[in-house]
């Protein structure tokens, strides 16, 4: 699972971006939700500026 697009839209984008403490709280919530309920998958949060192949 690859949380994207989690961080708030309303602040302006720096590098790297800046990650306010509920929005960091709330991924946290949901990287546990998904590992309570689907234990064997992957959780990857993707770097700024940082290429993925899959």
């Amino acid at each position: 699972m690859v949380p994207v697009h989690w961080d708030n839209f309303e602040t302006r984008l720096t590098n790297p971006p800046v990650v306010e403490k509920t929005d960091r709280e709330r991924l946290d919530d949901l990287i546990a939700a998904v590992r309570r309920v689907s234990p064997r998958s992957r959780v990857l949060v993707p770097e700024y500026h940082t290429a993925y192949r899959f």
